[in-house]
C-alpha cells in the first residue's frame, strides 16, 4: 500500500493553524510554569518551548517542501501534547481535525511501510485504517487481527510517548487476534 501524499493545500493551513494554537497556548504560561520539568527527559517547559519555537518560526515565512511541513506538523502536535502533559493543570491545546488527520495518517503510513502486509488492521477512527504485518492475508469481513485506538493514543504510541503495554492495560488500545501486537514495531522513530 502506497503512503498517502498530502498536498500543500491540505498541509499548509493545518500547519499554520496548529502553530497558532500552540503559540497562543504558550503565550499565557507563567514564569513558574515555564520553569517546570517537561515530560521530555532533561528538558524544562521553557526548553521545549524554545525548541518548538525556533523550528516553527523559521518555517512560517519560508517556502518549504510539503513533506517538511508534514514533519513539522507532527512536531507541533507531539510537542503540544508533551507540553500539555507537562502542565496537567492547564487545558491542552486543541488542534484542528485536519491537522490530526494528517498526523495520524502519516504515522499509520509509516507503520505500514515498516511492516508491510495485510494480516493486521490498525484502526484510528475517524481518520484512517491501514493493513500491515506479513502473514495470512485478510480479504473480506472483520479481520481476525485488529487494533483500534483513538488519535492521541496512536500519536503517543507511534512517537514513544506511551508504551504498547501501557496502551493495552489502560484500555486505550483494543487489540484482538494473535498477530495484533505492535510492541516490536513501535515507536516508529
Amino acid at each position: 500500500m502506497a503512503a498517502r501524499t498530502f498536498t500543500r493545500e491540505e498541509v499548509e493551513p493545518a500547519f499554520i493553524a496548529s502553530w497558532t494554537v500552540l503559540h497562543e497556548w504558550l503565550d499565557v504560561l507563567t514564569p513558574e510554569e515555564l520553569g517546570r520539568a517537561s515530560t521530555v527527559e532533561g528538558w524544562t517547559v521553557v526548553d521545549l518551548t524554545a525548541h518548538v519555537g525556533v523550528a516553527m518560526g523559521a518555517l512560517i515565512s519560508a517556502e518549504v517542501a510539503d513533506d517538511l511541513l508534514v514533519s513539522r506538523l507532527i512536531e507541533i502536535i507531539v510537542h503540544g501534547d508533551d507540553l500539555a502533559r507537562s502542565l496537567p493543570g492547564r487545558p491542552a491545546p486543541v488542534f484542528s481535525r485536519d491537522a490530526m488527520h494528517v498526523v495520524v495518517r502519516t504515522l499509520l503510513d509509516m507503520l505500514s511501510t515498516r511492516a508491510p502486509g495485510r494480516s493486521v488492521e490498525v484502526r484510528v477512527p475517524p481518520f484512517a485504517a491501514v493493513q500491515c504485518v506479513e502473514g495470512p492475508r485478510h480479504t473480506r469481513g472483520t479481520p481476525p487481527n485488529t487494533i483500534q485506538t483513538d488519535p492521541l493514543t496512536w500519536i503517543r504510541l507511534a512517537t514513544g510517548r506511551m508504551t504498547w503495554d501501557d496502551g493495552l492495560s489502560s484500555g486505550a488500545v483494543l487489540a484482538s487476534g494473535e498477530r495484533a501486537d505492535l510492541r516490536t514495531l513501535l515507536p516508529l522513530f
